[in-house]
């Protein structure tokens, strides 16, 4: 159990930390104040790209099933969910994900790779 308590406190905290600095990003456009970007290796910026492509309610059960590679039931007991609830969530995000790559054949993803 002490495991299931470190990821959710885990996603509360990453959830909390973009909610952080969107409120940022907002108040420093508000401001006009420009800081420099860190570095961002090619696999962040695709990680990072592939999640905002899923709904903000999907993103935490399409990390913890296809990226920590829990099975279903142990994601839906970790988010307080129903198992029917993720299995559509997953469903639903898989199937989003689908159709922008499928939009993108050349691979959404991969705008670094281009000449």
């Amino acid at each position: 159990m002490p495991e299931l308590w470190v990821r959710r406190v885990a996603i509360n905290l990453a959830v909390s930390e973009i909610r952080r600095l969107r409120r940022r990003a907002a108040a420093l456009l508000r401001l006009g104040a420009q800081r420099p970007l860190p570095h961002l290796t090619p696999q962040t910026v695709e990680v990072a790209e592939m999640l905002r492509r899923v709904p903000v309610n999907q993103r935490p059960v399409l990390l913890l099933h296809d990226v920590l590679d829990l099975p279903i039931e142990q994601v839906a007991e970790q988010l307080g969910l129903p198992v029917s609830t993720v299995r559509g969530r997953l469903a639903r995000a898989r199937a989003n994900l689908a159709r922008r790559f499928a939009a993108d054949p050349e691979g959404a993803l991969s705008h670094h790779d281009r000449p």
